[in-house]
Order: structure tokens, then sequence, then C-alpha cells
């Protein structure tokens, strides 16, 4: 008797028990390896301005989305019959092309005080509101004191940007800070150097950069030319042409 093992066919077959081994002969080698880029590592404050410059950069190469500049004045910076907004105008439309968010606090007859212990707005919180995150990628910009000079010591004055910034820091612990000497007062320069020497022994104190208007900049009257300043009494706010040159040294120091 024939006995079928198959259903219309012959031929038995056992099933392996050894993996089947995957065809690969179709499979390129030459595909391309994709690598994550990661931004550069944002080196620690110590007085210069390499960690900004990095964070820029970061910010210019779109590795970084939320890098934030925050300029903080007085009458000098502040959209006021004065118009020192035009300096900030500046800086903002020149950072926007590297990527970079920009917001101005300042307003007209502010005082470095005031702006440490909240006794008028904009204050140290109110820059904290604007700072993303633990601060990481935000340069906060200070130039105040002109109005503190009439009745306050050297000490208070610096006393007072020393508690405004550690206040930011408590709240944003990462922040990084630029000190921007305010403008040379034309006609008194003892004032000009009152202040020129706070800003320096602070930027020293706290290893924060400094944009030294007076010493790199304005070094002497003769050598500051007046149409730079707005013939409204005070010598002290400038025109759309200072604010132009003080707003490309800014950047230059600033930009990577």
């Amino acid at each position: 008797m024939l006995l079928l093992t198959g259903c219309g066919d012959t031929n038995t077959s056992t099933q392996s028990n050894k993996p089947t081994q995957k065809d690969t002969s179709a499979i390129s080698t030459d595909s391309p390896i994709i690598k994550e880029v990661k931004a550069p590592i944002i080196p620690d404050d110590d007085g210069t301005f390499s960690p900004i410059h990095t964070l820029i950069a970061n910010a210019n190469q779109g590795l970084i989305s939320d890098v934030t500049y925050i300029c903080v004045g007085d009458s000098t910076r502040a959209e006021s019959r004065h118009n020192g907004q035009y300096l900030f105008y500046e800086l903002e439309d020149e950072l926007r092309q590297y990527n970079v968010n920009s917001h101005l606090l300042a307003r007209a007859g502010h005082q470095a005080k005031q702006f440490a212990y909240e006794d008028a707005t904009p204050s140290w919180r109110d820059v904290v509101a604007y700072i993303p995150a633990d601060g990481e990628n935000t340069i906060v910009d200070i130039s105040l004191g002109i109005n503190d000079c009439w009745d306050d010591k050297k000490y208070s004055i610096k006393r007072s940007i020393r508690k405004a910034i550690n206040n930011i820091k408590s709240e944003k612990p990462k922040t990084h800070f630029v000190l921007s000497v305010p403008n040379r007062v034309y006609d008194d320069r003892a004032m000009t150097n009152f202040l020129r020497d706070i800003y320096v022994e602070l930027s020293e104190e706290l290893k924060i950069p400094l944009n030294n208007l007076i010493d790199d900049l304005m070094p002497t009257k003769s050598s500051t030319p007046y149409s730079w300043y707005r013939d409204d009494g005070f010598n002290v706010h400038l025109s759309r042409t200072g604010q132009s040159v003080v707003a490309q040294f800014i950047l230059g120091n600033m930009l990577p």
C-alpha cells in the first residue's frame, strides 16, 4: 500500500531549530550616520565677555532658541522726552540678526536703589519675569546710578547694584550680567569718574564684564564730540548719533 506523506507533494522536510539568517545583501553600508549637534558648553562667568560670546554664537547657529538680552537703565535708555531709547533699538535690531530676543526695562529718573529695593518700577523682580528657566541663556545689562549721585555715597550705589544682582541670582542663578558705565556727564569730570570707579570696582569684585564707556570711548571732554549729546541742558543724554556710537561700542564687546 502506498503511503501518502503530503497533499500533492511527495517531498518531506523538517523545520530547523537554527535561527534564520537575515539577508543583508540589499542593505547599503554607505548610509550616513546622523549625529546629534549639541550647543557648545557656555563657560562660567569669569569677568570677560567670553561666556556671552559663546551664548550669542549658539543662538546665531540655531542651537538655542531662548537667548534673551535685557537692558536696564534710566533716561539714557528709556522711552521718554529725552529719547534715550534709540540706543536700545539699535542693540535690539542687531541682536535680532543673531536670534536673540531683547527687552527694555528703563525709566526716566530711575535710581539704582529703587531698582534694588523695589521702590519703583522697573525693579529687579520685573527683570526676573523676563528671564526664561534658570537664566542660563539670559544677559542682563545694567546702567544705573546717575540719578543716585545727588544724595547717595559711593558705597550706597555699589550696595544697591550688588543687591539687585544678588536678588536676581537668587531667583535665576545662572543669569549672565553685563555692567555698562553710565554716559560721561559732559561738563562734570568728578561725577563721571565717580560713576566709572563704581562700575570698575563692581566688575572686578563680582567678575562681571564691563562696557567701560568712559575709559574706552569717552576718556575726556575734549575727545568726546558735543554732537554726541542732546542740547537739553543736562549734558548727559545722547543724541541719535551719540546713542549709535555707544550701541556699536556695546555690540563690539558682546558679539562673537
